[in-house]
Parts: C-alpha cells; structure tokens; sequence
C-alpha cells in the first residue's frame, strides 16, 4: 500500500521522525526543496510513516486507483 505526502500539510521539518523511522528509506528529506521525497518502489509498506507523521501530512492508500485519484486531489489543493 503507497503513500502520498500532502505537501500543504507537510512542514518540511529537516528532523521528519516519519523520515527516520523509515525502515526502507522510502522517505528521505530533500534539503534543497526543503521537502519529503518518496519513492514507492522502495516502500515495504509498513505504515510508520504514517504513524510517525506529527502534522498528519501522510496519507497511506489501498489501491492504486485511490493512489492516483488523492495524488490528484493533493495537487490541485497545493
């Protein structure tokens, strides 16, 4: 199961605890675009991301119809 970082929602906090509980290093921080980057083809899907999420910027989805349709959504709202 993928996640989507609400990138309105994110505080691209450079001491994301969601980065460093990331067992996979599925989520890293991008200090230039002071933001998270995600790559899904190293997720294992564990969900402490999501957990570990202070401000409730990571959304974790069930299918990748849903992936595509939030990733839209979250775009349009950014």
């Amino acid at each position: 199961m993928p996640v989507l970082v609400d990138p309105v929602r994110c505080d691209g906090s450079p001491d994301c605890p969601s980065v460093k509980w990331c067992p996979s290093g599925a989520l890293t921080y991008n200090a230039e675009a002071k933001k998270l980057d995600y790559d899904r083809s190293v997720c294992t899907d564990c969900g402490k991301c999501v957990t570990w999420c202070e401000p409730g910027a990571i959304y974790r989805v069930e299918t990748d119809a849903e992936w595509e349709f939030l990733k839209q959504e979250l775009e349009r709202s950014a």
